[in-house]
């Protein structure tokens, strides 16, 4: 009965919110449904998570596919009827067959971010065969970055947007020290410090700021000590391999060139 109450009390503060603006949404509603359905209900379907988060992605990506893994906790075998979602962004997929006492469940999530920039809080619903309210209420979450946002910044790392992923010193002199900027953001939702293990030993990385907040723009600065360069004058390439952005090496790979000269400007 406390549930109960507690459904009916939801439902009035959802009301309240709504103001004027008339009538519940489908999904709110189907929201108080499925807390009531769950604690009148008991644990019938248990799933391993009822939560997902995706984490940052960019509108212009390609449709990304996360699953829910459950057990029938029921004393009988059950099926799942159907599986609804509050956004047209999300399409469930989900197994018919019949599933006998504890044994084992998953529904696929197929979400796509386009057109769907800002914060993703998406509920999907359970249903099993003659039971109006859903047993299980699902949430995906995550945040999609507006394909345009970071147009001047085409290049990618992760989380990381940038510029360009080469750098061009020209003509250093023996001896001399440059600095290099490469413009890039934080298109993610942590913060990003980058550093870097594979390098020369005459090249630095860092940034600045030193730490990047998500949403915000820096620069990422190639040091060059030409005094520790060891080798022949000419052209000299080097590689630096990007830390602390997902990818593999290759995709964290800064590429620069310079050419060394004895001569003094």
């Amino acid at each position: 009965m406390r549930y109960l109450f507690s459904a009916l009390i939801l439902v009035l503060v959802l009301f309240s919110a709504q103001g004027q603006q008339g009538k519940l949404s489908r999904a709110a509603i189907d929201s108080v449904r499925a807390l009531h359905a769950m604690r009148e209900g008991g644990d019938v379907l248990h799933f391993t998570k009822s939560r997902i988060d995706m984490g940052a992605m960019f509108e212009s990506d390609t449709a990304r596919i996360v699953s829910f893994f459950f057990e029938n906790r029921m004393g009988k075998s059950v099926a799942v009827e159907r599986v609804t979602s509050s956004c047209g962004c999300a399409t469930v997929k989900f197994d018919t067959a019949v599933i006998a006492p504890r044994g084992k469940g998953r529904i696929d999530v197929r979400f796509s971010p386009k057109g769907k920039a800002g914060t993703v809080d998406t509920d999907i619903f359970v249903y099993l065969p003659g039971v109006k309210k859903p047993v299980a209420r699902l949430i995906l979450f995550g945040n999609v970055i507006g394909s345009d946002e970071w147009e001047h910044l085409p290049l990618r790392m992760g989380a990381l947007k940038l510029k360009s992923r080469k750098v061009d010193f020209g003509r250093v002199t023996r001896g001399q020290r440059r600095i290099e900027r490469i413009a890039c953001a934080n298109a993610g939702v942590v913060p990003l410090r980058l550093s870097t293990l594979i390098k020369p030993q005459y090249v630095k990385l860092r940034t600045e700021p030193e730490v990047l907040q998500p949403g915000e723009e820096g620069d990422i600065l190639i040091i060059v000590d030409a005094a520790r360069l060891k080798k022949m004058v000419g052209e000299q390439r080097f590689r630096v391999v990007v830390e602390g952005v997902e990818g593999a090496p290759s995709v964290r790979t800064i590429e620069g060139v310079l050419y060394l000269s004895d001569e003094k400007e």
